[in-house]
């Protein structure tokens, strides 16, 4: 299984090609803009600005997956991403996580690491060419001290 074999649509319009990102690290998150964890956009925001130059690529997914909080259209999603968090990182277009018709990036992410998303804001942490793949939930704040760690260690 190879996740860069997937490509993937964003909310502008764009195809992007995950063999891009090979020698990237990758935080995958499954996101929702009516979640009572939504403010954790600003905290990737912030953790792509602070290691973008050093390699790392935060890709979100939005969802409807859970608490049906992702009800809004791909036009709608960029533009509350982009005028109440200024998000800079790639926003996919609105998929299924773990529902019927499941994205195949996720469908691969949790046979990796037997992890399923369960709620929104989960967070697949992908090292350069994917040899290690860690698994976070929503509980785990893109900029806790110990998770920024981790980043640094795959960066290096």
């Amino acid at each position: 299984m190879n996740i860069y074999q997937n490509t993937f649509q964003t909310a502008t319009n764009q195809t992007i090609d995950f063999q891009d990102f090979e020698n990237n690290v990758l935080l995958i998150v499954n996101t929702a803009s009516q979640c009572g964890w939504t403010w954790q956009y600003q905290e990737l925001e912030n953790l792509y600005q602070k290691y973008k130059s050093k390699g790392l690529v935060v890709i979100a997914f939005p969802s409807n997956d859970f608490g049906n909080q992702e009800p809004g259209t791909d036009d709608q999603i960029a533009e509350f991403c982009s005028s109440k968090y200024n998000i800079s990182f790639p926003i996919s277009t609105k998929t299924n996580v773990v529902s019927e018709n499941q994205n195949p990036l996720f469908a691969d992410l949790i046979k990796i690491t037997g992890e399923t998303p369960h709620w929104n804001f989960n967070k697949y942490l992908v090292g350069k060419n994917a040899e290690v793949v860690k698994f976070f939930d929503q509980n785990t704040n893109p900029t806790d001290e110990l998770f920024m760690e981790q980043i640094e260690s795959l960066l290096s």
